[in-house]
């Protein structure tokens, strides 16, 4: 639970299936083609991505759907591309409580 809420239910990055990472690399370097592809081998658009913070010297750990990364970036084709993938654009970040909704204004 968060001041924003309680938490969304994350995915699991499973090692034995790696377009989910390739999907979080593909997003964070605005490679549509590479999103694309990684979504055709089975990437799930509403992967997060792992992160951590350093706030007041304090290290926190959190997550963000690849869909906010894209919104946060600009990158109008990737969301439009994840959204046609079923991504959840109400998906918070776990730290922030951002959505990519807010990321983009």
């Amino acid at each position: 639970m968060t001041e924003h809420g309680p938490l969304p239910t994350m995915p699991t990055l499973d090692p034995s299936h790696p377009a989910q990472d390739r999907l979080i690399a593909a997003v964070l370097a605005g490679d549509i083609a590479s999103a694309r592809t990684a979504l055709a081998d089975g990437a799930d658009a509403n992967t997060w991505r792992d992160y951590d913070e350093c706030w007041d010297r304090t290290r926190m750990d959190g997550r963000e759907p690849v869909l906010l990364c894209a919104a946060r970036q600009g990158q109008v084709d990737l969301v439009t591309l994840l959204l046609q993938h079923g991504a959840d654009p109400d998906a918070r970040d776990s730290l922030s409580g951002r959505t990519a909704l807010v990321a983009a204004a």
